[in-house]
């Protein structure tokens, strides 16, 4: 019996949702499989490109923020910007908690914002 191999018929492409997502969405520049209504993400911007500034804050984690989304929500007052902060510190599983005592960097998103990071 003969395998068949799968007919792949769509092309890589920028988010085709850029324009109704905020500057600060993760997936904004993120490259999608165009497949038509099955279209996907592929890949997500590098988490490498969050330079180090001197307006960073380092935050140590403790008992009560041991999940990137509660760093979040103490630093930024938003729960969404998780991915900054994993991005910054090299963090590939963010599911994974945080062991206690270790020290993270807190990127400072104005600075982010200010050098065109979110665009």
């Amino acid at each position: 019996m003969a395998t068949q191999k799968a007919v792949i018929t769509g092309k890589e492409t920028v988010n085709p949702n850029v324009a109704t997502l905020l500057r600060t969405n993760r997936y904004r520049n993120a490259v999608y499989w165009d497949d038509g209504p099955k279209s996907i993400v592929i890949r997500e911007k590098e988490h490498s490109v969050i330079p180090e500034r001197p307006s960073d804050s380092w935050h140590t984690v403790d008992a009560y923020t041991t999940r990137l989304d509660q760093i979040s929500y103490k630093y930024y007052f938003s729960y969404a910007y998780w991915w900054v902060i994993a991005y910054a510190n090299h963090i590939d599983n963010p599911l994974i908690p945080l062991p206690i005592g270790a020290v993270i960097r807190v990127p400072d998103l104005v600075a982010l914002e200010t050098a065109g990071y979110f665009a």
